[in-house]
């Protein structure tokens, strides 16, 4: 599951773990897309059209495993593990300019170049967001009045 988002951007990692068949991996992995996303808005102002999932593995635990008693018919009884496991995963901004004179091939250029200008129309709208935010937060702390401590 890790392999099929791997070097893909946030937005198209999220669409392919929405649609996957996979049901027991595929809401965890969400999970953790969606916090990275969240985590690089709110300490770097990054929207996620301007990430891409640059790592995404799986390690075992290792011997460190759940057992438990599988009851059956005729009064057998069998031992199953349950096997655990952390999943990695490292979100890094793209570098536009970079892939853009990398590409050989002009359709592909032109796909980068749109995105970036997606990505930096976003940016933009979101700094604009930011800008009033804190704007309306000045009103506030100016309007209201603390009392003195005694």
């Amino acid at each position: 599951m890790c392999r099929q988002i791997r070097k893909m951007t946030v937005p198209e990692a999220e669409l392919q773990m929405r649609f996957s068949g996979k049901m027991k991996g595929s809401p965890h992995v969400m999970r953790l897309i969606s916090d990275a996303k969240n985590k690089a808005a709110q300490k770097f102002n990054l929207v996620p059209e301007q990430l891409v999932v640059h790592e995404c593995f799986a390690t075992n635990v290792g011997q460190k495993r759940f057992k438990k008693l599988r009851y059956m018919g005729r009064g057998r009884v069998g031992m199953e593990a349950k096997r655990l496991c952390h999943v990695n995963l490292k979100v890094v901004e793209i570098d536009f300019d970079k892939l853009v004179e990398g590409q050989k091939q002009s359709y592909k250029k032109n796909r980068w170049i749109e995105r970036k200008t997606r990505a930096l129309a976003l940016w933009q709208k979101n700094i604009d967001q930011v800008k009033e935010i804190d704007e309306l937060r000045e009103k506030v702390a100016a309007s209201t009045i603390l009392p003195e401590l005694a």
